[in-house]
């Protein structure tokens, strides 16, 4: 993305909101570059045989793997806090790398497939920072870590353009290795070292990304791997498994987890075990649904574009998608059901809908047409929004969805699809369905993520290869 689109980011972070040029870092498993797989005639999104035979073909980048430095355990899991800000969930002072350590605050993200760190290399030189980066961007700094290892001979420089960091600017890193503690796990781990090759114009309030993808299997190398799944498989922690829960203030006076239960954070993103609201209820870990997770290659078309394309991400099918009883249609010609993919970044605020399916709420629920300043879109999508009247919400249908493997419905309660807005020259709250569509016409691709995660809890195990749901049990 051009310096200008940066300048907008900026300002959409400062003031809570993003469009679909400029978003915070997202990410996903390494292919080799070429066509697309999927074709759009039309308005019609068509996959021609060939998406079959790339999926037989998937497997890790050809590097050999790092030596598995001995990690330092407590045998418990760790609750890591998180704070929503304008560009998503982040931790501070949680993350440290280097000797001695130095302070990585992180943005946590689902869809990134390793621990990225700004450094100060710049066009592929130490020295010259200041053409990169703003003097008060915070960073990693390799030349000050008696332990820091490079491993440029291990793992050789990417580069990705188009990307979910920079857009159209260049995502370019190398790869070292370090010393890394998050809470009381330490282990040695391969990190995604920054070579910006443009100028920032705004400093990121973190030093990095702490990614969180699902590592295949044949991807048997530190550079496609998360730093918990380093972590766990050098015996960091006691458990394959990870979970989030997410304690948000209730727009409607709908009950909603006390921020209390997130230790007074916005979230808790347990790593190598149960999250605490459900260890701490009887039978709470039983009520987990657990559904395999998929490689889901349209989501590089249609959601999260990078060149060469990346597909690590936690995702599983939908096979009902509801408008309270009313069964809406799915698109099934990409090879099957559509796909979930779940994201608590940005893209996943707002219920993921189709065209077809938001329209038909909207003729529901009584939308009416609203023109926002973009300061108060509910979400990043490229639908249009309405607005609804505020004493009807809890008069509205949910909206559901039943995941392949259980039948199980899914819900979201109106009360947290409806996104309640004060607006400038305007004494009383405003509103707003807070939607966000994919695609064209049924449903095929979704997001699913802080507002589908409102009263649930969100397992991964990297073992087993599944994605968990549960209830949030009350307090």
């Amino acid at each position: 993305m051009a310096i200008p689109g940066l300048q907008q980011y900026a300002l959409r972070a400062m003031t809570g909101i993003y469009s679909a040029t400029a978003l915070p870092p997202h990410g996903a498993v390494q292919w080799s570059r070429g066509e697309s797989p999927y074709v759009v005639s039309h308005g019609i999104l068509s996959c021609p045989m060939r998406f079959f035979i790339i999926l037989a073909a998937v497997g890790g980048a050809l590097a050999a793997p790092s030596s598995a430095a001995p990690a330092t355990a407590n045998g418990k899991p760790y609750h890591m806090p998180l704070d929503w800000t304008p560009f998503g969930f982040t931790t501070s002072d949680t993350i440290h790398i280097g000797s001695p350590p130095q302070r990585i605050d992180s943005f946590v993200d689902w869809t990134w497939i390793g621990q990225y760190v700004f450094t100060p290399r710049c066009h592929g030189s130490m020295s010259q920072t200041s053409r990169c980066l703003q003097p008060d961007q915070v960073l990693f700094n390799q030349t000050k870590s008696v332990s820091f290892v490079n491993q440029s001979r291990l793992y050789p420089d990417r580069n990705w353009n188009p990307n979910h960091f920079f857009f159209y600017d260049d995502l370019s890193v190398g790869y070292g290795s370090d010393i890394q503690r998050v809470g009381h796990h330490v282990s040695r781990n391969t990190l995604m070292m920054a070579d910006m090759h443009f100028k920032l114009n705004f400093a990121f309030p973190f030093a990095g990304v702490y990614g969180l993808s699902p590592v295949f299997v044949g991807q048997d190398n530190a550079s496609t791997q998360s730093p918990f799944y380093q972590m766990w498989k050098k015996g960091a922690y006691p458990s394959p498994i990870i979970s989030f829960q997410y304690c948000y203030n209730s727009t409607f006076g709908n009950p909603a987890p006390k921020r209390s239960r997130c230790n007074n954070h916005d979230g808790l993103q347990t790593l190598g075990g149960i999250s605490p609201a459900l260890k701490s209820q009887p039978g709470g870990t039983k009520s987990v649904l657990w559904y395999d997770n998929i490689l889901f290659p349209l989501v590089n078309d249609v959601d999260f574009v990078y060149d060469p394309p990346l597909y690590n991400y936690w995702a599983t099918r939908v096979t009902k998608h509801l408008i309270g009883d009313e069964e809406q249609v799915l698109n099934k010609t990409c090879g099957g059901n559509p796909g979930a993919i779940f994201d608590h970044a940005s893209y996943g605020v707002g219920v993921p809908m189709s065209v077809n399916s938001y329209k038909r709420l909207i003729e529901l629920t009584g939308g009416q047409h609203i023109e926002l300043d973009q300061k108060d879109y509910p979400n990043n999508g490229n639908q249009t929004f309405v607005s609804v009247d505020c004493g009807r919400v809890s008069s509205f249908p949910p909206v559901k969805y039943q995941f392949e493997g259980h039948d199980h419905i899914w819900e979201v309660i109106p009360e947290n699809y409806v996104e309640k807005l004060t607006l400038a020259g305007k004494a009383d709250p405003t509103c707003v369905l807070n939607v966000r569509t994919l695609g064209e016409g049924s449903f095929v691709v979704g997001n699913f993520g802080g507002t589908f995660a409102k009263d649930k809890v969100v397992l991964f195990d990297y073992q087993k290869m599944k994605v968990g749901l549960a209830d949030m049990p009350a307090a």
